[in-house]
């Protein structure tokens, strides 16, 4: 039994980041049934992706404000079809595994542009990056690299990964801003904005 105030504050403080840990794993593990192939029966819209990146951005910029991250972004109108829903999603665990795990004062930067028949989002920032022995495996269900200290389930990237096959895309991981850092690029099928 905690005995001061100070005390109890702390059991209760460490409490609550248990009760978020595992509800955000609940909600990763929902996510990820939601996405297997006989509930994702939900029909493809036309997604204009520059828009849909910005509206990300502004709902990710004060969390980086946190950490004195600036968050900039380049787009160009481009559109694919799919579910709006797992798009964002998708945009939103990559932007919000760059802020984790970027180093306060950082650079993250969002992009969209199209190359033929494809329309393509980057992801880059200027964080530890990602070690090549590392790359392949990150995309696995609970998959930790050795030695990482932000926490997390290990489910973020499967669900990215799983959106993007949904989508009939594709994910790269390379080098971030700079030579430093992360860059994920999605290339996923164009579609003409109606």
């Amino acid at each position: 039994r905690a005995k001061t105030e100070e005390a109890r504050n702390k059991c209760f403080d460490r409490l609550n980041q248990g009760v978020n840990r595992a509800t955000r794993l609940v909600e990763q593990l929902l996510t990820l049934t939601r996405l297997d192939p006989d509930s994702t029966k939900q029909p493809y819209e036309i997604i204009q992706l520059d828009q849909l990146v910005k509206s990300v951005c502004e709902d990710m910029t004060p969390i980086a404000e946190q950490k004195n991250i600036r968050i900039s972004v380049s787009t160009e109108t481009t559109a694919t079809a799919g579910m709006e829903d797992a798009i964002r999603l998708m945009i939103t665990n990559l932007t919000d595994n760059a802020i984790r795990y970027t180093q306060n004062g950082g650079r993250i930067e969002l992009k969209t542009f199209s190359k033929s028949n494809q329309a393509i989002i980057s992801i880059s920032d200027n964080g530890p990056g990602i070690p090549q022995k590392d790359r392949i495996r990150v995309f696995d269900r609970f998959y930790r690299s050795l030695g990482t200290k932000t926490a997390g389930t290990g489910l973020g990237l499967a669900i990215v990964k799983r959106i993007i096959d949904l989508h009939h895309g594709s994910i790269q991981i390379s080098e971030g801003l700079n030579g430093q850092g992360t860059c994920f690029k999605i290339t996923l099928p164009k579609s003409d904005i109606t």
